[in-house]
């Protein structure tokens, strides 16, 4: 078996549902900025709603917080900068990510632009690290 990389999926069968759902959601929402909640409440009343219901899914307490973001690069960039900030914080000022090699390129960048280092750990033939 060659080298193992990141890859996305796409069903080929389900292309044009997906497409059209896609569009329907761009009509309703391609004017609007979720980063401007003050001039797009409607927004701000989806995030919260969001987080409401993802963080009692996940049983989240008094102190759970969340956030929602555009997509997968921009939630791995948030999560990382979390985890650096987290890490300073207990003085630890050269963190690192510690990935399988199959893991989302983002982390690379995250890494490049937090000063982070990361280490990608080989995936053996069975999927597991």
């Amino acid at each position: 078996m060659g080298e193992r990389r990141y890859m996305e999926h796409y069903d080929p069968r389900t292309r044009n549902q997906d497409l059209s759902l896609c569009a329907k959601i761009y009509d309703l929402f391609s004017h609007s900025d979720p980063h401007r909640s003050d001039a797009f409440p409607g927004a701000r009343k989806m995030e919260a709603e969001i987080l409401r219901m993802s963080l009692s899914m996940f049983h989240g307490g008094a102190e759970a917080c969340g956030v929602v973001a555009g997509g997968g690069t921009e939630v791995t960039l948030l999560a990382c900068l979390a985890y650096r900030n987290r890490a300073w914080a207990r003085g630890m000022y050269r963190p690192e990510i510690i990935a399988p090699s199959t893991a989302h390129p983002a982390l690379d960048k995250a890494a490049a632009l937090f000063g982070m280092t990361i280490r990608r750990v080989p995936v053996r033939e069975d999927d597991r690290v």
